[in-house]
C-alpha cells in the first residue's frame, strides 16, 4: 500500500513509487534471424540428425530430443546442423554482433549454447574465435613475458652436480612402480632405483644414501 512520504517514517524504494506506475522488465536477449523452412530442410541433409529426426517422428524416445513446430530441440535449445550456413551466421552474431563485444572462447560459448546446440559446438567457437581479424589485430596477450633461459654451469668433478627424477605410472614388478632416476651432470653415469608407494622424502633420502 501506497503511504506519503510525510505518513511513512520508513521509506523505502517501493513505498515511494506512485501506485498507478507499474515495473518494466527489460531483457537483452541475442535475435536468432533463422529461416525456418531453410533449417528444416538442412536438418535434413545432416546424417546424424535425420536418425534422429526419422526415430522422433517414428514415435520413439531419444534422450534430450523433441520436435516442435518442425524444428528439432536439444534440451530446450534450437538444433542446427554443423556444416550448414546457420553455424556461421550465428557465431558471427554472437561473438562479432552487437552484443557480442568480441568476447573470449568460454563468454562467448556460454551465450551462444544457453539458444542453441550442435555436435562439436564449442571446438567450432574456439576456431572461429582464432580467426577473427579483429580480435587478432586488436587484442594482445595480458601474461608477462618469458624470462631468458638460463643454463646450469657445468659442473667441474664428477658427483659434485646431480639431478633426479621419478618415472612413475608404471606397471607393477615385484610391487615396485616406481623409478628414481639419479644422474651425475658431468659423466652422465645414471642410477635407477626401485621405489614403490606410498613414499616419503625421507625414505627417498635413505635410499639414495645406501644406494648411492
Amino acid at each position: 500500500e501506497y503511504r506519503p512520504g510525510s505518513d511513512n517514517r520508513v521509506a523505502d524504494a517501493l513505498s515511494r513509487r506512485p501506485p498507478e506506475k507499474e515495473f518494466q522488465q527489460l531483457s537483452i536477449t541475442a535475435p536468432l534471424c533463422l529461416d525456418r523452412k531453410e533449417l528444416a530442410s538442412q536438418l535434413c541433409l545432416d546424417p546424424d540428425l535425420v536418425k534422429i529426426l526419422r526415430a522422433l517422428t517414428e514415435g520413439q524416445v531419444v534422450e534430450g530430443y523433441r520436435l516442435g513446430e518442425g524444428l528439432l530441440f536439444h534440451e530446450g535449445k534450437l538444433v542446427l546442423p554443423r556444416n550448414s550456413k546457420f553455424t556461421q551466421q550465428v557465431l558471427e552474431q554472437f561473438h562479432a554482433g552487437v552484443i557480442g563485444g568480441h568476447e573470449g572462447v568460454l563468454k562467448t560459448y556460454k551465450r551462444l549454447s544457453r539458444e542453441v546446440y550442435w555436435k562439436g559446438m564449442k571446438k567450432d567457437v574456439e576456431v572461429f574465435i582464432t580467426n577473427c581479424q579483429i580480435c587478432q589485430y586488436n587484442k594482445y596477450s595480458t601474461l608477462s613475458p618469458a624470462g631468458l633461459l638460463s643454463p646450469l654451469p657445468i659442473p667441474t668433478q664428477v658427483w659434485s652436480d646431480i639431478s633426479l627424477d621419478f618415472i612413475e605410472g608404471l606397471p607393477i614388478s615385484h610391487g615396485f612402480d616406481v623409478i628414481l632416476v639419479v644422474v651425475d651432470r658431468l659423466s652422465k653415469y645414471a642410477h635407477f632405483l626401485s621405489l614403490k608407494h606410498p613414499f616419503t622424502a625421507k625414505s627417498v633420502a635413505e635410499l639414495f644414501i645406501k644406494e648411492i
